[in-house]
């Protein structure tokens, strides 16, 4: 959108007039839908990846499954290309994210939340199959563990805040305190060169990876599995007629590569949109200051914490946008078994243990995202596509912490 008109000086001989500037009468508007457009583009961009899907994201911390690793990598190589040919042509400027300390006594130390942080979010991505970004699209998908996520999610947003302040006033001073950025490009090796070579290697790769594994096969099974679908003997694969570079909206969904690149994309939107990357964690604690700022009235005290995200509704526009991409996406583009649906069932289909594991894993997304300061789209999409090394650093814990802990507790 243009920027408002600046203040003019006419000269009329001797006389100076001062011409007010024109407000843009769309402004307004625009600042109130652009982060809603950009959320609805990755929500659906998220949605035909299928890397929402519980079964999907358990499987990948177990490593039997690839799919949301192949698209994840293209989405960071997309949006890490686009990013750095606008920042070349100066329409855009990156906002790396910084290292957060647990101590700053030792390079370890300098990533200490990171570390911890990122850790929490895996374990939290094993133990309910969603993480800050796809729990929004399960929501508008409809699935049925994302109710006890969201519930999670919600008591993490509303708490975490109270233990962040014991932590820093009482324990350690210097947790989450933000380090300088590092970044892995320099002026000998810029950033444009970097993206460019590894686009060249990247692409190529992530595409011949993705006709190796058996996506079609896997979300015909996945999908039935967290949706509750039991289908006859003579149901048939919708999956099959997909090609790997079939970006069509009528599919009901996208091949890992083709959704990497539609999320890579979104990025793109997001940035164009928004000036500013993609990134769902923060819409939690912005709820939670909604509450405890409502709710306690000494909030600045006992949750000082908040202060940073109280009145940044952008966030929740851009959540809403997801869960509304997520939803057009589903019901637009259909699933069509050939008949062979024998049953859906209509409950929520989980035991209590199961419900328990899932409400636990949406507490602990929270605070993980919380202390690593995001999550696999803050720091993963976006900010390796930044080049940050906190960012990195994050996601390689999301993944041990992950594969760790979902070979101990199993599959949904």
């Amino acid at each position: 959108m243009p920027e408002p008109d600046k203040v003019v000086q006419i000269e009329a001989g001797n006389s100076t007039a001062d011409l007010a500037p024109r407000p843009n009468p769309l402004l307004p508007f625009w600042n109130l839908i652009n982060h809603l457009l950009a959320g609805i583009a990755f929500g659906f961009a998220l949605e035909k990846a299928k890397v929402y899907l519980p079964t999907v994201i358990v499987r990948q911390m177990r490593w039997s499954e690839l799919t949301m690793l192949i698209a994840f990598l293209t989405a960071t190589i997309t949006g890490m290309f686009a990013i750095a040919i606008l920042e070349y042509f100066g329409q855009y400027k990156r906002k790396p994210k910084p290292p957060l300390a647990l101590f700053e006594s030792s390079i370890i130390g300098k990533f200490g939340n990171n570390l911890i942080g990122g850790s929490l979010v895996g374990i939290g991505m094993a133990l309910s199959g969603a993480c800050p970004g796809t729990v929004l699209v399960q929501i508008g998908a409809g699935v049925p563990a994302s109710l006890y996520v969201v519930i999670g999610t919600l008591i993490g947003a509303v708490t975490y805040c109270y233990l962040d302040n014991i932590i820093v006033k009482k324990l350690i001073p210097s947790f989450g305190s933000p380090q300088p950025v590092i970044v892995i490009d320099n002026k000998r090796v810029p950033f444009l060169a970097i993206s460019i070579a590894v686009s060249a290697v990247g692409f190529p790769l992530l595409w011949y990876g993705t006709t190796l594994i058996p996506w079609r096969d896997n979300f015909f099974i996945d999908i039935q599995k967290d949706f509750h679908i039991l289908l006859s003997a003579n149901a048939s694969n919708p999956f099959l007629t997909i090609g790997t570079v079939d970006p069509s909206f009528a599919n009901p969904a996208w091949s890992p590569f083709t959704a990497g690149l539609g999320l890579g994309l979104a990025q793109l939107v997001s940035v164009l949109f928004t000036q500013s990357v993609v990134g769902a964690s923060s819409v939690y604690p912005y709820l939670g200051s909604v509450v405890v700022c409502n709710l306690d009235k000494n909030w600045e005290v006992n949750a000082p914490f908040y202060s940073q995200f109280k009145g940044k509704s952008e966030t929740l526009r851009f959540s809403v946008g997801v869960i509304l991409g997520g939803l057009i996406s589903f019901v637009t583009s259909g699933l069509n078994y050939g008949g062979g649906i024998s049953s859906v069932r209509g409950d929520l289909g989980v035991s209590v243990g199961v419900a328990v594991r899932l409400i636990l894993g949406g507490v602990v997304l929270v605070y993980g995202s919380r202390v690593a300061g995001g999550c696999p789209s803050g720091h993963g999409i976006s900010g390796m596509a930044q080049l940050s090394l906190a960012s990195l650093i994050s996601v390689a814990a999301m993944f041990a912490g992950g594969t760790v802990f979902a070979f101990i507790v199993g599959e949904l």
